[in-house]
């Protein structure tokens, strides 16, 4: 299997994958939560991803250079995907719990005065 790579190998491939697949990664993410999980329109979509991509590239970079030097460094090959899995599950966990919070409340629909709503009995008198 090979010995570890050096410090400076680890470090290369860390930077590259941080300024390279991370980014890509995050903006995916986020479109995948923004436009699919919680149905946001487009241009409100946009707007908020111009507004928080750059916070949360900042926090991933808090996150993933460490998580890649240590899987690179420390972690035997064989256990290197199951490895960065768990640290993409607490990723995503944080991801999804900032765009919950950053979602307005749900809108309470008005409720019809009462001698507007229908009952099985009264539709049946009725008919």
């Amino acid at each position: 299997k090979g010995s570890p790579p050096t410090a400076r190998t680890a470090l290369t491939k860390m930077v590259v994958d941080q300024l390279t697949y991370g980014p890509l990664c995050n903006f995916v993410a986020m479109a995948y939560i923004g436009l699919l999980v919680a149905g946001q329109p487009f241009p409100q979509w946009s707007s908020s991803l111009r507004r928080t991509f750059v916070s949360t590239q900042l926090n991933a970079w808090k996150v993933w250079p460490p998580a890649t030097l240590i899987s690179y460094k420390l972690i035997p090959i064989d256990f290197r995907i199951l490895f960065m899995n768990l640290v993409s599950l607490f990723w995503t966990t944080l991801l999804v719990t900032s765009a919950r919070k950053q979602r307005p409340p749900p809108q309470s629909t008005p409720s019809l005065p009462p001698s507007h709503t229908t009952s099985p009995t009264r539709n049946c008198k009725e008919v």
